[in-house]
């Protein structure tokens, strides 16, 4: 009887192998393989990248084959191994792989665009039961959602203090809620480019920007109140909501000059503004 060099188990030897160090083949190639692992390692790394284009091909090719199969595979694997998922997961170096994870992948523009259009759709297949989620999940854990929205509130008091561009979106995008819950019935049910409005090129209209903007006001030369957004049938008038949102019709004005001018405006100014040429009278 001899001992098994890579496992300590009993064995007898062949007849022909008087030698023999290992019980059988699984323990040999075990300790070849730890003999040789340096060098099978680079073989292997040397061969990816001469062929990362046809293993990456193979592998989507598998994936796309075998679809149903894996994602069986992984739920069967995460109910049974849940300790062990909560412990690896909460790893310091888990932790950062997966925030240098999550980063990279946010800033990939294939994955953006994913993620609002499907985001998007999704929303709105599961309305109320995410909303009913939400609020659950926001009652559950009052202290956490006041500690999330007083970080979110004091990142965006410094940008909105730094970045005169986020500044002026912020400012444009509450001028346009207001004006929908004021003048239009039913309050907001689009977005902003479906109403054709254009925030960068009221930011383009309104440069250069004032040194100090906190003493300015985004002025409209010809006031909303002056649109007729609500077409006479209950519908939306969209063309009034263009020219009302128009970047021509966006003028920097000091706040005390806005205060006081209210909703009256000059006509004459607001078609030099607006690069306005009357029509000629038919003769």
């Amino acid at each position: 009887m001899k001992k098994c060099e890579w496992c300590g188990g009993d064995f007898v030897p062949y007849k022909k192998l008087p030698k023999q160090r290992f019980c059988n083949k699984g323990c040999y190639h075990k300790i070849w393989y730890q003999e040789n692992k340096k060098r099978i390692l680079e073989e292997r790394k040397k061969y990816y990248l001469e062929n990362i284009e046809k293993i990456k091909e193979k592998n989507k090719k598998y994936r796309q084959d075998n679809k149903e199969k894996l994602i069986l595979k992984n739920k069967i694997y995460r109910e049974n191994n849940k300790e062990k998922i909560r412990e690896y997961s909460q790893r310091p170096k888990s932790k950062e792989k997966r925030k240098v994870y999550e980063k990279k992948r946010s800033l990939n523009p294939k994955r953006i665009k994913y993620n609002k259009k499907y985001g998007r759709e999704y929303y709105q297949k599961n309305k109320e039961k995410l909303d009913k989620q939400n609020k659950e999940w926001c009652l559950k854990n009052k202290e956490k959602v006041k500690k999330i929205l007083k970080k979110y509130r004091k990142k965006r008091k410094i940008r909105y203090t730094k970045d005169k561009e986020f500044n002026i979106r912020s400012r444009l995008r509450n001028l346009f809620n207001g004006a929908i819950k004021d003048y239009i019935n039913g309050g907001k049910v689009k977005s902003s480019k479906d109403y054709g409005i254009d925030y960068l090129a009221i930011i383009e209209h309104l440069k250069p920007f004032p040194e100090d903007i906190s003493k300015f006001h985004i002025d409209h030369s010809k006031p909303l109140c002056s649109f007729q957004f609500m077409n006479d049938d209950g519908s939306i008038n969209l063309e009034e909501v263009k020219k009302a949102f128009a970047p021509e019709n966006h003028h920097w004005l000091l706040i005390k000059k806005n205060l006081r001018k209210g909703s009256n405006y000059n006509h004459r100014e607001w078609q030099k503004r607006a690069k306005y040429v009357e029509p000629k009278k038919a003769t």
